[in-house]
């Protein structure tokens, strides 16, 4: 008994020091880092690519993209667009192959070598959705069009009509064989299967879940949970925030932050157990079972964008300000580097 209790002491030892090692590591990694973030401006959006390889982000003024290598920790390339951009997709595994939904009516094309290829499109598109699995490119307009690009035959294909609601935001559900979920100022949820194109497959009328009765129903932000694939996160623009399975009309969490802005990222950590919301001045990180707020964070900057790295707590932001933030959060929503 001696013994075994020895044995297992020394194997705990040996966990925390591996445990203490690699958390000393990845704080010095991202701490000391001579790679620069900033923007001359602001930064709008970052994305991780597909191999979790590269950071993508996008920032003013004038309009640029940049591109960090996070495995040699250096800036990949700078590249200057022609007009500011609503939204931005990455649509090969790494960061050779870029697509830009810019504000003048445009989609602009980046490969290894640079700009591509611009096409028009007839409305002014509000975001922009990539699926894989098909190789469509999905663009919800302001009006009752989400245009469809098909990259693989290079045209168009017939759009997409469900109602006359403006369109502001889509999603993608990748475990059911990539089910796209577009939502609407009218607070309803569209649910498409890619290979029906005559009407929506079902829908959540998130709407009449608000516990703010006549507040603005405009969903802002659509977010499958990463390892739950029947949970779906909801962001309106009053503030609140409903967590769906999507096999269930009724919401398993229905909760608003406290300073009812819009909500502008949702993201599940590592462990799955939390969610971190985000609206432009406040970060809150509630528990997913419960909806219990666990941390807050006030931000003197204006948030633009929440960025999670794959397989990591590490969570980038944007801001409305030259210089972005790199934020390391803990399974139990211990964080570091929160210098806002």
């Amino acid at each position: 008994k001696n013994k075994n209790f020895f044995k297992n002491l020394k194997l705990m030892k040996n966990n925390q020091e591996k445990t203490i090692f690699a958390k000393k590591n990845l704080k010095k990694l991202y701490s000391k880092t001579d790679l620069d973030f900033s923007f001359p401006s602001f930064c709008q959006k970052i994305k991780e690519t597909f191999n979790g390889s590269f950071l993508i982000s996008y920032g003013e003024y004038p309009p640029q993209v940049r591109c960090f290598d996070l495995e040699n920790l250096s800036l990949k390339f700078e590249r200057h667009l022609d007009s500011s951009i609503q939204n931005f997709q990455i649509i090969s595994e790494d960061w050779q192959k870029l697509l830009f939904l810019r504000n003048d009516r445009h989609l602009e094309f980046h490969t290894k070598g640079g700009f591509h290829y611009k096409t028009k499109i007839l409305t002014q598109g509000v975001d922009l959705l990539f699926n894989s699995k098909n190789n469509t490119v999905y663009i919800p307009s302001s009006k009752d069009e989400i245009f469809r690009l098909d990259l693989k035959e290079g045209r168009f294909l017939n759009s997409l009509r469900n109602d006359s609601s403006y369109r502001n935001t889509c999603g993608k559900n990748s475990f059911f064989g990539n089910i796209l979920a577009f939502g609407n100022s009218g607070g309803i949820v569209n649910f498409w299967d890619p290979r029906i194109i005559q009407k929506s497959i079902f829908k959540i009328e998130g709407f009449k879940f608000l516990k703010k009765i006549g507040t603005k129903k405009k969903i802002n932000c659509i977010r499958f949970d990463e390892k739950n694939e029947f949970d779906c996160f909801i962001g309106f623009e009053n503030g609140e925030v409903i967590l769906f399975d999507i096999r269930s009309n009724f919401p398993l969490i229905a909760k608003e932050m406290e300073n009812s802005l819009p909500v502008i990222s949702i993201r599940v950590d590592q462990s799955g157990k939390k969610i971190l919301i985000a609206n432009s001045n406040q970060i809150q990180i509630w528990e997913k079972k419960t909806g219990k707020t666990t941390k807050c964070f006030d931000s003197k900057f204006q948030i633009n964008h929440l960025c999670k790295i794959k397989n990591s707590g590490f969570f980038f932001f944007s801001y409305a300000k030259t210089q972005n933030r790199r934020k390391i959060f803990g399974r139990n929503g211990e964080c570091s580097f929160l210098d806002f």
